[in-house]
């Protein structure tokens, strides 16, 4: 796979969204690490949008760190 980065945000979130069974999920399978600022331009309005329509987004394959950056951006983004 492609090394993900902002550039072309939306490729990169293309790139790890999928859906299974009506449930979106995000692989992470494929990062190694992520700053939290990566992770908040990705991620932060989806989540806030995800959060108004109430649809959850499961996060999969993610390593520890990625996983602990990604809960950070989750708490600020569900915040307000």
């Amino acid at each position: 796979m492609a090394r993900l980065t902002l550039d072309d945000p939306r490729a990169a979130l293309e790139a790890i969204s999928g859906s299974c069974a009506g449930d979106d999920f995000d692989d992470f399978a494929d990062v190694e690490r992520a700053t939290q600022s990566w992770l908040r331009a990705l991620r932060f309005e989806v989540l806030r949008a995800a959060s108004a329509k109430r649809t959850p987004i499961s996060v999969v394959n993610a390593r520890p760190a990625v996983r602990s950056s990604l809960e950070l951006v989750e708490n600020d983004a569900l915040a307000g």
